[in-house]
């Protein structure tokens, strides 16, 4: 039996349980799509960088091409790397992606060595964030701790559906 305690010896005293998913894991999106592109480039693939894409052209069932703002590209294959910017490049043609832009209330720490070992997640976290996007409300807040691989500790409390709008809520960043 292993207990929580020796997993994470500085977890309050509260803290009665949990779970521990070893092959959990998060990625940076922007880390992903630099790689991506790495290795892309480096297999003979051409990536045009802060090329504004103007539409997916579709013919049938199959993409065709790209117009961007400054050439049109016939393609059989398109890797859209547009984040939460996506439904816009694909505005005009059929094709949906379920995607919708959210923010969190986070701290980062100077790099730390030591605890936490895990990535940590009240239990409410999850839970909270998909029926808050579903009603398209901010979710209760809920913490999560992430201890990267640079050594800072990402502290986050909350998601907010709320579109494109970075303002910060100075009651929702102290929750």
């Amino acid at each position: 039996e292993y207990m929580i305690r020796e997993a994470e010896p500085g977890l309050a005293e509260w803290v009665v349980g949990g779970a521990l998913i070893e092959d959990h894991g998060q990625s940076s999106p922007r880390m992903q799509v630099s790689v991506m592109a790495k290795r892309a480039s480096s297999s003979g693939l051409v990536i045009w960088p802060n090329t504004k894409v103007v539409s997916i052209v579709v013919r049938g069932d199959r993409v065709a091409g790209v117009e961007t703002s400054d050439r049109s590209v016939d393609c059989d294959l398109v890797v859209l790397a547009a984040g939460v910017h996506s439904p816009e490049v694909l505005l005009g043609t059929d094709l949906n992606l379920p995607v919708k832009p959210q923010k969190g209330h986070v701290i980062e720490t100077e790099p730390t060595q030591g605890p936490p070992r895990f990535f940590i997640q009240d239990g409410r976290y999850e839970a909270a964030a998909v029926s808050a996007r579903d009603a398209g409300v901010h979710s209760p807040a809920a913490t999560v701790l992430q201890h990267r691989p640079s050594g800072e500790i990402l502290i986050g409390s909350s998601r907010d559906f709320s579109g494109f709008n970075v303002e910060i809520d100075p009651v929702r960043s102290m929750e």
